[in-house]
């Protein structure tokens, strides 16, 4: 993967904590608090310049009182481009949205768990031992 997608998924998942820290009316220093991790590792995040650990975005996720996928969802639409000739080949909505192209046999059975609407979240959910 190259460095402009990696900074195009982290600067997405900074703007979802941003967002839902505000939706909690915490501080950046509050929710550090919660989680047990430094304030400027909370900003860090926020602006983009952490690539957050699975264990860190549970952590987080639990001070913020959400399932952990929640942390993944939304982002904004980006141009993706050939590697070859920068010419864009496709819009994707969100850095995970290629994952719901994989063939049918590599993705998790369909649930009637409401809050699994797509195979990330199932995998979210499976990944931090939630049953459904």
């Amino acid at each position: 993967m190259d460095e402009s997608t990696q900074k195009t998924i982290k600067y997405g998942f900074g703007k979802r904590l941003r967002e839902l820290r505000h939706s909690k009316g915490l501080s950046q220093e509050g929710l550090a608090l919660a989680c047990e991790l430094d304030r400027t590792y909370i900003g860090g995040a926020e602006r983009g310049e952490r690539n957050v650990s699975l264990v860190n975005i549970h952590k987080i996720a639990n001070a913020l009182d959400i399932p952990p996928y929640e942390l993944l969802k939304g982002g904004q639409a980006r141009h993706a481009t050939s590697r070859n000739s920068g010419t864009p080949v496709a819009v994707i909505r969100s850095p995970t949205q290629r994952i719901g192209d994989a063939p049918a046999a590599l993705r998790p059975p369909q649930t009637e768990h409401k809050a699994a609407q797509s195979w990330l979240p199932q995998m979210a959910l499976r990944l931090f031992g939630i049953k459904f």
